[in-house]
């Protein structure tokens, strides 16, 4: 990091990167100034506002609170955001596609009904199969099955005009034929995304700005591009689904006979050219998209998917992107990326480089529980009795795809946002936020939604929410914990990604339904044996790369190697992209063996695929190591640690390091260049001077925790980093302990005279209790040399005092205090400050949202057992 940048975080200047989302539910404007007071007092100078029900949104009541909004946050030198839409997901048009005149903007789709059959079938007929009034039937085509695959083989028989009163005549010769009745799909199938907006259609998608965006603007244009900073898009979606977030969201795959696939009037000419076909071919073929017809489905389907996600970036997402640049704001926002969804239509986007195109930051989310710190490797459980959550890509995956979109698209300038804790419940306290949050920064991330501010409160709606109308105790430490992320992201805000190589981003065979590789497992197998890297698209290999000196160059970025997860088929032109690429030079290696085929199996890619290597998952590392060695050395090497490289505009390398696991890692990293090296721990604002061996700069980091290291900064000023705990012993104490109940701001009461840190919530009943719990206690000291005083098992949080001198916040599970020169020679006075949130008080088994709750331990009221001090 350049010294400069330091010294800001060290005086607590930064920029802003963090947005919460503010819910408004229809409070008045004295409830809401207070909030927005609220995140203001937090550190926080920006926020998203999301309307959460009520048909109030734009009209002259939104307007008045809107406005109102504006105002408060202009007069605290705040800018805010606004969610896009009425509710989530975006794409309702603030609910106005119920109305009849807009019918016309309204999502078309098609869906299957096959029908199996013996020939011989002379001068016979089938019985159109039922269809409602709202359904019409586009194509018949009759598909000989070969009786040993199941799969349809040759060319079809057309049979669309051979409907008549209700039946399809048919002459069909010897065989086992399919009969497939191709249909638009009656609207009443996708349930509330039957009146969403069509990202097929470009005149939809603006009738969304037209419903939305045009009428902010005309009401509050003078603050667009100063208080108002822009547009937030949350989960759009095709939409080709029941309109069901349940437990299958996640497998909409190509090539399954109960979907439904969007379709719009002009896509038989669309999909004919893509696929290279005339319309009428590309009409009898059209069941190969639902079901396997050899050398046809993966080129079809394919070419289906590269028309409808391209409709999505050209119609919605540069469409809107483009808007806002006009008008002097910024758009943002993310999609469902749940494991592979981010490559499936449904409640996806089909395609997550090519949904995010138009907006100024790469968006992701990570909610519900979704990742669980500390576990990394296996499933784990999720809000639904019958699924659990796939660890692999939440934590291998994820922080990758938005990073890697933002390094490769200039005009997003590596900015990453990521929604956060959302429905993750009140027992996900600080603790668990921050490793949270440090998974992402250590993989890039550099702008962050806390999901949310909520002014509904008891009974909030998915907790947490922070603030919670003055009665969250840890309030104060969630603003410590704001700032913290605030330096970080500071700190990420400049330079130059150093990766090692990229993986391909492998939606082609995801969409052929082809037998391929999991991405999630080529990410996890490569972070954890120390390797960074960027995930890119075939889009990227086709037009935005060249190779020189052996790497790969995109944007700014350089990769040392090209790795694909194994694939039965690829798209031919992208072998030949591949083949090109190689021959200059580019190591091109496949997991576990190369393509069988392309678009058409019979097709020959002998030719093609003869420059590529081929290797096990299991010597996947190994393989890697020699193509393209690795930028920065750590030994030993732990599969728990994360790291996050740039190159500073300065001639530094910033490098964060973040350990996931639970237990500590102790290890040398050898300096990527010549230098001094400074160590920041950013939870307290305090930089170090950190030596350099034969085995390099030694860094020792604790279970959860993240430090920052600049290499080739020198500052002789600084102390030394302390990597070693000095010997602790036990210190016996006593102590009264003082409650002081959530919301009260009165003097504390006492609780427990002369007592030892017991259980509060056996000891006292303390079920549904939430508040602050003071720790007063004394003891003689006769060697006052001791340095440092740790809680072995605390809470959430603690604050120290000894002998009235503030000695900082540490957080749980494990607090440690810095008591250099506290004490005395003589008695002195200790004094412990913890806080709950309200995970023990607002809880409510009859209310839908506290499941979210329920997936984490209850924090313990302040701590239990001996402190140490040594």
């Amino acid at each position: 990091m350049s010294y400069m940048k330091l010294q800001d975080c060290l005086n607590d200047r930064h920029g802003s990167y963090i947005l919460p989302f503010l819910w408004y539910a229809g409070e008045d404007r004295e409830t809401v100034g207070r909030e927005i007071e609220a995140i203001k007092a937090a550190g926080i100078n920006e926020f998203l506002v999301e309307n959460r029900g009520g048909d109030w949104f734009c009209s002259d009541f939104w307007w008045d609170i809107f406005g109102f909004m504006l105002e408060k946050a202009k007069s605290l030198d705040m800018r805010v955001w606004l969610l896009d839409d009425s509710h989530v997901p975006t794409g309702s048009a603030n609910d106005s596609l119920h109305k009849e005149e807009n019918a016309r903007y309204r999502p078309r789709n098609l869906r299957i009904e096959p029908v199996d059959v013996v020939g011989p079938l002379p001068a016979s007929a089938l019985i159109v199969p039922k269809h409602t009034e709202k359904e019409q039937i586009i194509s018949v085509s009759a598909f000989l099955r070969d009786e040993e695959t199941g799969h349809c083989v040759g060319d079809p028989i057309d049979l669309t005009r051979s409907i008549t009163d209700d039946l399809c005549l048919i002459d069909l010769p010897e065989g086992v034929w399919r009969i497939y009745f191709v249909m638009t799909a009656d609207p009443a199938l996708l349930g509330l995304f039957a009146n969403y907006i069509s990202m097929l259609s470009r005149d939809s998608c603006r009738h969304l700005i037209d419903e939305v965006h045009e009428k902010i603007y005309a009401h509050f244009a003078p603050y667009f591009g100063n208080t108002f900073a822009g547009f937030f898009s949350d989960e759009p979606a095709f939409g080709n689904c029941n309109g069901k977030y349940g437990h299958d969201f996640h497998l909409h795959l190509m090539g399954e006979m109960q979907r439904v696939y969007p379709w719009w009037d002009d896509m038989p000419e669309r999909l004919a050219a893509r696929a290279n076909l005339s319309i009428e071919a590309t009409m009898r073929l059209l069941p190969a998209l639902w079901d396997d017809v050899d050398s046809v489905s993966p080129g079809l389907r394919v070419a289906y998917m590269d028309v409808i996600t391209g409709l999505w970036r050209d119609n919605f997402s540069k469409q809107i992107g483009q808007w806002c640049e006009n008008h002097g704001v910024l758009y943002i926002g993310h999609n469902l990326e749940d494991e592979g969804i981010h490559m499936h239509t449904g409640w996806g986007c089909g395609h997550y480089f090519r949904s995010m195109a138009g907006q100024h930051m790469a968006g992701i989310d990570i909610v519900l529980n979704q990742m669980v710190p500390g576990i990394t490797t296996i499933k784990h459980t999720s809000n639904s009795a019958s699924k659990q959550f796939d660890s692999a890509f939440y934590q291998y995956s994820l922080a990758k795809l938005g990073a890697s979109l933002a390094h490769i698209t200039p005009h997003m300038r590596n900015r990453v946002v990521c929604e956060v804790f959302g429905a993750y419940g009140w027992t996900t306290g600080l603790p668990i936020m921050r490793s949270i949050i440090n998974h992402f920064l250590a993989n890039g991330t550099n702008h962050f939604v806390p999901h949310a501010y909520s002014m509904v409160f008891p009974d909030v709606y998915m907790p947490p929410s922070f603030y919670a109308g003055g009665l969250n105790p840890q309030y104060k430490l969630f603003g410590n914990m704001m700032l913290y992320v605030q330096r970080v992201c500071h700190l990420l805000a400049d330079g130059v990604h150093k990766a090692d190589l990229a993986v391909y981003y492998n939606a082609e065979p995801d969409w052929e339904n082809c037998e391929h590789r999991c991405l999630d497992d080529v990410t996890a197998a490569l972070t954890r044996s120390g390797f960074d890297f960027d995930i890119l698209p075939s889009d990227t290999i086709y037009h935005d790369s060249i190779v020189k000196d052996g790497r790969l160059l995109v944007n700014k970025e350089s990769y040392g190697a090209f790795v694909l997860p194994m694939a039965e088929l690829l798209p031919k032109a992208l072998l030949a992209r591949l083949d090109e690429l190689a021959a200059q030079g580019l190591q091109v290696i496949f997991t576990d063996k190369l393509p069988a085929g392309c678009e058409r199996k019979d097709e020959d890619i002998s030719g093609l695929i003869a420059r590529f290597a081929a290797v096990s998952m299991k010597e996947l590392p190994a393989a890697v190591e020699v193509a393209c060695g690795r930028r920065l050395r750590v030994e030993p090497w732990s599969p728990s640690l994360r790291f996050y490289g740039l190159e500073k505009n300065d001639g530094t390398d910033l490098y964060i390091f973040n350990n996931e696991g639970r237990e500590v890692i102790d290890t040398f990293v050898m300096p990527p260049r010549n230098g001094g090296c400074v160590i920041y721990d950013p939870w307290k604002n305090l930089a170090y001077r950190a030596a350099v061996g034969k085995n390099g700069m030694r860094l020792r980091l604790e279970a959860q925790q993240l430090l920052v290291v600049s290499f080739g900064c020198e500052n002789n000023e600084l102390d030394d980093f302390v990597y070693d705990l000095p010997q602790m012993r036990v210190l016996p104490l006593r102590y009264d302990i003082f409650v002081r109940e959530a919301g009260n701001n009165g003097d504390f009461r006492l609780l427990r005279a002369d007592s030892e840190a017991v259980n509060l919530t056996v000891a006292n009943g303390l079920t549904r209790y939430c508040g602050e719990f003071r720790y007063d206690a004394t003891w003689e000291c006769s060697d006052p040399s001791a340095t440092l005083l740790e809680i072995p098992n605390a809470g959430d949080s603690a604050e120290l005092w000894i002998n009235g001198v503030y000695c900082g916040a540490s957080l749980g599970p494990v607090c440690r205090f810095d008591i250099s020169g506290k004490l005395k020679n003589c008695k002195n006075y200790l004094s412990i400050l913890t806080a709950d949130n309200p995970s023990y008080s607002d809880r409510n088994p009859q209310r839908p949202g506290d499941i979210y709750s329920t997936k984490l331990p209850v924090v313990k009221h302040g701590f239990v057992g001996e402190i140490l001090i040594g």
